[in-house]
C-alpha cells in the first residue's frame, strides 16, 4: 500500500511515514555481499539504504522513554551533542532535558533538533561524558539545522511545539517532520553494550548530584556493577575500553566534587 502524503511546507510534516513491512530483507548473518547487488554507485549495499518509517517502528511509545543522542544547535549554529531520555506523548515527542544545559538553550533559542537511535556505547559516551573513545562524524540533516550522527541506524527530525518550564527540568514537546531509519546487518546480543549505556546514564548524574550535595556514591556502585559485568563477558575488547573510559571519567568527577578522595 502507498504510504499516505502527511504535507509539506511551513507547519506541516515533509515526511512520508509508513507503517509498510520491510521490501529489502537484510541478509542472513555471515553471508557474503555480491557485487550483483550494488546496482547504483555510492549507495551501498541495499541492506543499507535508508527508508522512511514511522515512531512505534522505530521503537517509541507512550508511557515509555527510550534512549536516544539528541544534536541541536546554538543561534551561530555550533553543534551540540547529550545523550537524552525521549517518549511519545499525544503523537509528539517528549525531551526533558535540564535547564542549565546546552540543549536546553539550544532546543529554546533555535527550535530545532535531531534523535539520532544507534546502540553504539562509544557514540553515548560521546555525547553524555564527551569522552572521546570514537571518531564522530556528522552529515547534514533533510529538513533541519541540527546535523545527524553519521553512522546511527534511524533519525527523528523534531521541531520544538511547545516548552514547559517547571522544576529543574523542562517539558519540551517536539513535532517530527523526518523519521528514517537505515536498513542494517542483525547481530548478536551482547550483554556489555546495553550495560555500558546504563553506566552512562548513571554517570551523567554525576555532576548533577553534587551540584546539589547530594550522595553520589551509590551511583558509583551502580556503574561498577556496569562494569563489572563488561569485563565478565567482554573482557580485552573495545567493550572494555569504553567501559574504562566512562569508569575514570566518573571517578574524576566525583573527587571534583569532593564525594569520594580529596
Amino acid at each position: 500500500m502507498k504510504a499516505p502524503r502527511l504535507g509539506a511546507g511551513p507547519g506541516r510534516l515533509l515526511a512520508y511515514l509508513s507503517l509498510e513491512p520491510l521490501k529489502e530483507a537484510a541478509p542472513p548473518t555471515g553471508a557474503p555481499l555480491r557485487a550483483g547487488k550494488q546496482k547504483r554507485k555510492g549507495r551501498g549495499p541495499s541492506w543499507m539504504r535508508a527508508r522512511l518509517t514511522s515512531l512505534v517502528e522505530l521503537g517509541f511509545m507512550e508511557g515509555g522513554i527510550v534512549e536516544v543522542v539528541a544534536s541541536t544547535v546554538d543561534a551561530d549554529g555550533r553543534p551540540s551533542l547529550a545523550a537524552m531520555g525521549a517518549s511519545l506523548d499525544g503523537g509528539l515527542v517528549a525531551l526533558r532535558p535540564f535547564k542549565d544545559t546546552a540543549t536546553y538553550a539550544n532546543l529554546s533559542s533555535t527550535g530545532e533538533a535531531v534523535l539520532n537511535l544507534t546502540d553504539d556505547p562509544a557514540l553515548f559516551a560521546h555525547a553524555a561524558l564527551k569522552v572521546r573513545v570514537a571518531d564522530l562524524e556528522l552529515e547534514p540533516s533533510r529538513a533541519v539545522k541540527p546535523p545527524r550522527v553519521k553512522g546511527a541506524y534511524g533519525f527523528v527530525e523534531v521541531v520544538v511545539e511547545r516548552v514547559e518550564d517547571g522544576g529543574e527540568r523542562a517539558e519540551v514537546y517536539c513535532r517530527p517532520v523526518v523519521v528514517e531509519a537505515r536498513l542494517v546487518r542483525p547481530r548478536a546480543y551482547c550483554r556489555a553494550g546495553p550495560a555500558i549505556i546504563e553506566a552512562l546514564i548513571h554517570a551523567s548524574r554525576l555532576e548533577a548530584f553534587a551540584k546539589r550535595g547530594l550522595d553520589a556514591r551509590k551511583l558509583l556502585e551502580l556503574i561498577g556493577g556496569c562494569r563489572e559485568l563488561v569485563h565478565r563477558v567482554a573482557p580485552n575488547t573495545r567493550y572494555a575500553e569504553v567501559m574504562e573510559e566512562v569508569w575514570r571519567w566518573s571517578l574524576l568527577k566525583l573527587r571534583e566534587g569532593g564525594v569520594v578522595g580529596g
